[in-house]
């Protein structure tokens, strides 16, 4: 796990999930934040990034194919949670290149609040 600064002033927390999958296992995605690469997460990792609170746009990204945006809003104290990954298990990954080629490959989803 790594924590990883975006600006000079940090004060809210992106954490990004990315299941473990066969299917690209040893292969990264890259993460964006507000349309600049800030990192990338390995198969079943958990990545941290301090942001400054306010709006922000997240998506990951594997060669061309990039998942759908997620916005969310910042606030100290209140971390966003995501998860990454493919939707491509068992049968499914007969289909996987023509998802490739559509580039609804991988997804980026907010995961359940825990209570």
């Amino acid at each position: 796990m790594t924590l990883k600064t975006t600006p000079a002033v940090a004060t809210g927390l992106l954490v990004i999930s990315r299941t473990t999958q066969s299917l690209n296992y040893l292969r990264k995605f890259s993460v964006w934040i507000d349309g600049n690469r800030v990192g990338s997460i390995a198969n079943g990792a958990t990545q941290r990034f301090a942001l400054a609170a306010g709006q922000h746009t997240i998506f990951v990204k594997i060669d061309w194919c990039m998942s759908d945006k997620v916005t969310a809003d910042f606030k100290t104290g209140k971390p966003v949670e995501l998860v990454c990954g493919s939707d491509f298990t068992g049968w499914k990954l007969l289909l996987a290149c023509l998802y490739f080629l559509s580039g609804k490959y991988i997804y980026l989803r907010r995961t359940v609040p825990r209570v």
